[in-house]
């Protein structure tokens, strides 16, 4: 049974969920405004960051919680471009968030996820990947893999081009790397899958820069 702890935080995470929804459908409701569109696929990255967060950590198998544990990562892997093309539309340097840009920028996501989605095959994101316990707590024990210490450091780059984009880079810097730092600092062998033992971070602070 789920420590009433977690129970709060997972009713936290469908909460805040809710809310990004909304966001994103009132950003794509004035998508004809500078930087409304990336705000919106932000928001809505967001907020499956955190759903998957909320249903990894509430799932009683671990075949759920590595499901959900990988649908996330749709949403954390497309946050950094998000923001980064948030800040320079909303500044009025969206002359710089060019297709060819955009694209170069995208290889990465869009390979971290195919790795995320076949790791059973070359376990590059998640070296390994089991069910244990931790007292009569299910978790997911996992170890990360390569490729995921080279998205965590990819991952960075965006929010840090963007940042530099508002005049007080003091709480957009927080609200961008800590979600990151955090995983970093966290994700050497247990991740939300199913870790009773520690929270994430992420999918609440990172999500309204």
């Amino acid at each position: 049974m789920m420590d009433w702890r977690y129970t709060l935080y997972v009713i936290f995470l469908f909460g805040a969920t809710a809310l990004l929804v909304v966001f994103a459908l009132r950003a794509w409701r004035r998508r004809g405004t500078p930087g409304a569109k990336a705000l919106a696929i932000l928001m809505a990255a967001g907020a499956v960051w955190a759903v998957g967060s909320a249903l990894s950590l509430d799932a009683a198998e671990s075949s759920t919680r590595i499901f959900w544990g990988e649908i996330k990562y749709v949403g954390i892997v497309t946050v950094p471009l998000a923001w980064l093309v948030f800040a320079l539309q909303y500044t009025g340097r969206e002359w710089w968030a060019t297709r060819g840009v955009l694209t170069l920028l995208a290889v990465e996501t869009v390979v971290t996820l195919v790795l995320i989605f076949t790791n059973e095959v070359h376990g590059l994101f998640w070296s390994s990947r089991g069910a244990s316990t931790i007292g009569d707590d299910p978790i997911v024990e996992l170890v990360y893999g390569p490729w995921f210490w080279v998205q965590l450091s990819y991952s960075l780059v965006p929010p840090a081009l963007g940042r530099h984009r508002f005049s007080d880079p003091g709480t957009p810097l927080l609200s961008v790397h800590l979600p990151w730092a955090e995983d970093s600092l966290g994700g050497r062998r247990f991740d939300a899958l199913g870790d009773k033992r520690g929270a994430r971070l992420g999918p609440i602070i990172g999500r309204k820069p």
